[in-house]
């Protein structure tokens, strides 16, 4: 199972052939046999001079880019080292390695400095490379050296999935994702692809206070993966996360699922979000529980431009107002009624010193809504009137989207019409 973690790691990285460490330029010194006895302090004092010199020239260089170090230095085993690493940062796996050298490179520069984490790192390469070992140890050893590189917990992810060992693999995931973030946008489809098995799912829990989480939540649900692999992750964070940290993430969900045509899941899973009202789902008339934002697209979404206006008014209409000239869908909703035969009460009033705005309703089924279900304009008249509608929801028509179109005239001002009421009763 941890082998799901990171079978995608390599196919993420790109390969190319690394570039041929640069061969040393030695440091030759005169032979002090020859020189009397007086000048050989001279010369113990030139030699430590020179060797000194060297040393605070390697020093320099060893804190500067690989790329930018002079030629005559790239000899010294710490420099082919770095060198050999930042071409490993550009193409791991890499594509082809001359592993005597990494190794011979990486011990020589680990005499010379034993923290050095990057000769760690390439040892255990080596090693791993000539099958002669794991490189676990020396990965492990190169991380608390560098304090979580970000290379180090690649190479130990991949050596912890491979052992089988889920809750090390996540472990290496959690540093390499809190440390570097940036690295997210390749790991989060990886992660995505793997949440669906239990066993990871479960493990996964022990990270879910983590910022990177939610982000992870976010990929799964775009990766399209099981929605109670899903709702398993969510109901982790609702422990360490506020609910307006989540709820974005249950409307991304909530409309992933109305979109793939899953739409029992959709209505169980609404039905479950903390803070919903039990009848937001089944009352259809307009208020605060039906227009929630967090239920899309099972609530009401009202038009909200400037030349176009619908909101609920102080006694549960809804009131609309268009400039001149104007035509748009001013409410969307979308039902999930079971089929069968329904009535629609619908109240609309209209201001007698204003001009109409025209309304016109339209049902369709959702996946096949070519033919309306029923569609009906609203008759132009003044004062309030009630009417009573009629239609038939058939047996395919798992979920049924519902628009509200207003059209105002040539007018001089805005034209209004507030629907007073509206109710549905399933006969």
């Amino acid at each position: 199972m941890a082998m799901m973690l990171s079978k995608q790691v390599a196919g993420k990285r790109k390969r190319h052939r690394p570039h041929p460490f640069f061969r040393s330029v030695s440091v030759v010194f005169s032979s002090a046999i020859s020189m009397k006895y007086h000048l050989l302090p001279l010369v113990a004092l030139a030699l430590l001079t020179a060797f000194s010199g060297r040393e605070a020239a390697l020093a320099y260089w060893r804190a500067q880019p690989a790329v930018s170090v002079p030629g005559f230095l790239q000899g010294d085993p710490a420099f082919a080292v770095r060198r050999a690493d930042a071409d490993l940062a550009q193409a791991m796996p890499p594509a082809a390695v001359d592993i005597r050298k990494m190794r011979a490179n990486a011990m020589a520069a680990i005499r010379a400095e034993p923290l050095n984490a990057a000769a760690m790192r390439q040892f255990g390469m080596a090693m791993a490379l000539s099958g002669k070992g794991s490189g676990q140890e020396q990965f492990a050893l190169a991380e608390r050296i560098s304090r979580r590189d970000p290379l180090d917990q690649f190479l130990l992810i991949d050596t912890s999935a491979h052992m089988g060992d889920v809750a090390n693999t996540l472990a290496h995931y959690d540093r390499l994702l809190s440390v570097n973030p940036e690295v997210g946008e390749t790991l989060y489809p990886i992660l995505a692809s793997a949440v669906s098995d239990d066993t990871i799912n479960a493990a996964l829990a022990e990270h879910a206070d983590r910022r990177w989480f939610l982000r992870l939540i976010g990929a799964a649900i775009d990766a399209d993966t099981k929605s109670a692999a899903v709702s398993g992750m969510l109901a982790a964070a609702r422990l360490h996360w506020r609910a307006a940290d989540l709820e974005p993430l249950y409307t991304r969900l909530l409309g992933r699922l109305v979109k793939r045509g899953q739409y029992a899941e959709a209505g169980a899973f609404a039905r479950q979000m903390p803070g919903v009202p039990a009848d937001a789902l089944e009352y259809i008339g307009f208020s605060a529980a039906t227009t929630d934002t967090r239920l899309a697209p099972l609530s009401w979404a009202l038009a909200r431009q400037n030349a176009v206006q619908a909101e609920i008014d102080g006694h549960g209409g809804l009131a609309v107002r268009l400039a001149s000239e104007q035509s748009a869908i001013v409410a969307e909703r979308v039902t999930l009624l079971t089929p069968g035969t329904y009535e629609l009460i619908q109240r609309v009033a209209y201001a007698a010193d204003s001009p109409r705005a025209r309304l016109h309703w339209q049902i369709r089924c959702l996946g096949s809504e070519a033919t309306p279900v029923w569609r009906q304009p609203v008759p132009l008249r003044k004062g309030q009137v009630t009417y009573l509608s009629r239609f038939t929801v058939p047996q395919a028509c798992e979920a049924q989207r519902w628009r509200l179109q207003a059209t105002a005239d040539v007018t001089q001002a805005d034209s209004m019409a507030c629907l007073a009421r509206i109710a549905l009763v399933k006969r």
